[in-house]
């Protein structure tokens, strides 16, 4: 992500390829579809501002406002590592 200054790489995992610490606990089988078309119309909705610019903002935040306590479970690169050596094989 430039915005954040980023220049690493996506990579999506079939679910039961990922890590474990990576899964969601959700059942996220279910298709989902959004739309803001009718709060749009009825209301003359509009965003402020540009998504870049909200990205910005967000990082910015983030950055000035650490977590004060990180749970080193959600964390596992090894078994990130090796999920990612599997698929590229």
């Amino acid at each position: 992500m430039r915005t954040a200054g980023w220049q690493g790489d996506f990579v999506t995992f079939p679910a039961e390829k990922a890590p474990a610490h990576l899964r969601s606990p959700s059942n996220l089988a279910q298709h989902w579809v959004a739309s803001s078309q009718r709060i749009r119309e009825e209301l003359g909705y509009k965003e402020l501002i540009s998504l870049d610019e909200g990205l910005r903002r967000t990082i910015a935040w983030q950055r000035q406002n650490p977590p004060s306590q990180v749970d080193s479970r959600q964390f596992d690169y090894e078994a990130e590592d090796k999920a990612l050596a599997e698929s590229c094989s």
